[in-house]
């Protein structure tokens, strides 16, 4: 190679560093504060809440904004045994309930803030530690315009995982910080993070130790650790808090560390809970579609061109992160119990990856035009940018500015619009009867706001119906019940909802209440 080409080459290597004066750097400050928040709190209130999940710990919640206990979540008045994580974001909603009052923006609000205050930690991150707040614009944007993150069970809904998230990322940043600069301040903020990810969502939140424990010895720095009294300082502050908890609850909910086990721990890892059962590539398959859809293939040549990067520190942030999202996904794959969220932890390192990629062609693109003294191929890098976020803008701009329910979640979230209705005062809904069998809660949320109200809106048996009942249902099940065993007007009708005005039983309903009636008692 000839020395001309060397000096080329090291002319062309990118870097990470930046110097901007102050007004450029509130300029990119104010840019991440309007190109962040659109993505996360626009419309956050406008889909109802979700079955499954969200609803349940929008019942928690409510429950517990009712009655007080800090310590016991509650479902339908009995201790929650179903959703055994730890009460952070309980708490963190009953505030904002508090705040802004029961319904979905209380809900949502603890993980669109999580999700905000990750995007401001890389931003901070990148501004403080890598001398480049425009790369951070640059990953926060391409992590809120990552498919996965800003949808149900992350950013935009009342779940576990941003917050979880946000935490995991604190932590695992605080401890490479740590390594670095071997500051014992960081290394109390490595353990508080922890112990706030697994106050978060239990042993879910812990799953990046490995990782950390993996670059540790890579490094050189385990038996530093080891040695460090400040690490069992911290493990003892990371046991108080977390044995205190758990020990707590169950002392006044007994039988509370078996349901964990069974539904956190080796019920949920070593088998497969709820049918969700999958291959064990299904982690790699999700994050192509549609974890990031339009980002997943810049994944690995981000990697490959962030160890290129002159700066060292930025190479050896670039394998840690591999280190982190590498291990974590083994974990993971390997339980039997699988569900797409579970890797929403690893995203904002993905998105140090591709914005590793976007960075380094910009870089280069500018060291050309500096070279050539060509001031207007500058112009060429506004152009990849617009075009390399085009698709993935898009496509988060559509979400959030038309949240529109998916036809697949129609079906059992049609009637939760209706409810929604009669909340807020568009129809009538008082003396309704709700008809439904199944899951519940996504249902009972919006019948405990209205009971607020003074809007008695009533369940009963399908078979317990009389003359002049106003009934709604939505199931093809139900509805074809009430179709076959009563007279009836239908009301109103959108495609899966139906409401009904019963006028008398049939004679076959009739004949099976006699039946039922006749039975000798065993």
């Amino acid at each position: 190679m000839s020395e001309r080409l060397r000096e080329l080459i090291i002319a062309l290597r990118p870097e990470i560093s930046l110097r901007l004066v102050k007004w450029q750097y509130l300029l990119v400050f104010f840019l991440f504060l309007v190109l962040i928040s659109i993505p996360v709190f626009v419309n956050l209130d406008k889909p109802v809440v979700r079955l499954w999940d969200e609803s349940r710990r929008g019942i928690n919640a409510y429950e517990m904004y009712h009655n007080g206990n800090c310590l016991v979540t509650h479902y339908d008045g009995e201790p929650e045994m179903w959703g055994t994580k730890p009460p952070l974001l309980i708490w963190l909603q009953v505030i904002s309930m508090n705040i802004a009052g029961p319904g979905e923006l209380a809900l949502r609000l603890p993980s669109a803030i999580a999700a905000f205050l990750t995007c401001l930690l890389i931003f901070l991150f990148s501004a403080q530690y890598l001398k480049n707040p425009l790369f951070g614009l640059i990953w926060a944007l391409v992590l809120v315009t990552s498919n996965s993150y800003i949808d149900f069970h992350a950013a935009r809904t009342g779940d576990f995982d941003a917050l979880m998230t946000l935490y995991m990322l604190l932590y695992s940043l605080a401890f490479f910080k740590y390594i670095e600069e071997k500051k014992n301040k960081d290394l109390y903020l490595t353990i508080i993070f922890i112990t706030l990810a697994a106050f978060t969502k239990g042993i879910a939140g812990l799953l990046f130790l490995p990782g950390l424990i993996f670059y540790a010895i890579l490094t050189g720095s385990f038996m530093m650790i080891l040695r460090n009294r400040h690490t069992y300082y911290g493990m003892l502050i990371f046991l108080v808090v977390i044995a205190g908890f758990y020990l707590g609850r169950e002392a006044v909910n007994p039988g509370y560390l078996k349901a964990v086990w069974a539904n956190e721990i080796g019920g949920r890892y070593f088998e497969t809970i709820e049918s969700n059962q999958e291959n064990y590539w299904f982690y790699l398959q999700r994050i192509k579609w549609p974890g990031m859809i339009k980002w997943w293939p810049f994944i690995l040549p981000g990697v490959i061109t962030g160890l290129l990067m002159k700066e060292i520190i930025f190479r050896k942030l670039i394998t840690f992160g591999l280190i982190m999202t590498v291990t974590h996904l083994l974990i993971i794959s390997a339980s039997k119990t699988k569900l797409e969220w579970y890797n929403i932890a690893e995203y904002p390192y993905f998105a140090l990856f591709i914005a590793s990629f976007i960075w380094f062609i910009i870089s280069i693109i500018f060291k050309i035009s500096e070279i050539s003294k060509l001031s207007f191929l500058k112009i060429l890098a506004l152009v990849f940018a617009v075009i390399i976020f085009y698709e993935p803008v898009r496509i988060m701009a559509k979400k959030v500015f038309d949240p529109s329910e998916r036809s697949w979640y129609l079906k059992d979230h049609q009637v939760l619009y209706v409810l929604r209705d009669g909340l807020h005062g568009r129809r009538d809904l008082d003396g309704y009867i709700l008809l439904h069998t199944g899951p519940k809660a996504h249902t009972m949320f919006y019948m405990n706001l209205m009971k607020d109200k003074g809007i008695d809106i009533a369940r009963k048996e399908k078979d317990r119906l009389d003359p002049g009942d106003k009934v709604i249902a939505y199931q093809p099940d139900v509805k074809k019940f009430i179709e076959e065993n009563y007279n009836i007007v239908i009301l109103e009708e959108q495609s899966y909802v139906r409401i009904y005005q019963i006028e008398k039983k049939l004679p076959i309903l009739n004949d099976f209440y006699q039946t039922q009636m006749n039975k000798p008692l065993l």
